[in-house]
């Protein structure tokens, strides 16, 4: 399923749902995708038991973008059944969204210069999730495993090169690649005002690994940009912004 970010607010049960997953704690949910007809009436019910998270895509970002982002979310079920459907489909209380654009973002990692950081490469969390079947029954039991936590790829403007060259050449190039030597950083979605934070991906532990100039068409006049590829060890998901 994927929904333009952000939809409802902390407490809300999808996006609690979300983050105890990328916070190591995955637990299973119940629930139902629901179709509907044109005027709302509810045509059929997929209904699922015991589901857990297995991938939380983000898109990528990019300030020249006028496209609305979305947030891809899949997840497995113990167990479905389709029954027809009764009754009108209807929103949850405050329900409104807010929708999210893939140009309005704000990266924040240690001390390294970020505020002409223009593009981010979609990145996607994985959990492994194992069946588990007792004495022969059909009955599955899904068991959480770990989570794969992806790399994070930053581009910038070149006039910004020499503090993050200076950091690769620490960490990389001398080996002071310890966890003190490792950053701490936020990746805020923002709203169309550039101010209000919808949502805040925390990310800890994070290293550099490759830092190289920006491929361009040589025919075309651009901005001179570098590229950083950086490995997270963990992240959290914050809905509207860190508590």
């Amino acid at each position: 399923m994927s929904s333009p970010m952000l939809y409802g607010g902390r407490g809300t049960p999808f996006w609690d749902w979300l983050g105890q997953m990328m916070d190591g704690t995955p637990e299973p949910r119940d629930g139902a995708v629901i179709a509907a007809d044109s005027n709302n009436n509810v045509v059929r019910r997929m209904e699922f038991q015991g589901a857990l998270i297995t991938e939380v895509g983000f898109p990528a970002l990019d300030a020249s973008s006028n496209d609305t982002a979305y947030l891809t979310v899949k997840f497995k079920p113990e167990s479905t059944a389709l029954n027809p459907g009764s009754g009108k489909l209807t929103s949850p209380a405050n329900a409104r969204q807010k929708l999210w654009h893939a140009a309005n973002f704000r990266l924040q990692l240690g001390d390294l210069p970020c505020k002409r950081v223009s593009k981010i490469d979609a990145f996607v969390l994985k959990q492994e999730v194992a069946e588990s079947r007792h004495g022969g029954s059909d009955i599955i039991t899904l068991l959480s495993q770990d989570i794969a936590v992806p790399d994070l790829a930053p581009t910038f403007s070149a006039l910004d090169y020499q503090p993050w060259q200076d950091f690769f050449d620490d960490f990389v190039l001398r080996g002071n690649s310890s966890d003190s030597h490792e950053l701490e950083g936020t990746l805020d979605y923002l709203a169309p005002d550039l101010k209000t934070v919808l949502g805040t991906v925390q990310l800890h532990h994070v290293g550099i690994f490759k830092l190289a100039p920006e491929e361009v068409d040589p025919t075309g006049e651009t901005i001179a940009r570098f590229k950083a590829e950086l490995y997270v060890e963990r992240n959290r998901l914050f809905v509207g912004g860190l508590p």
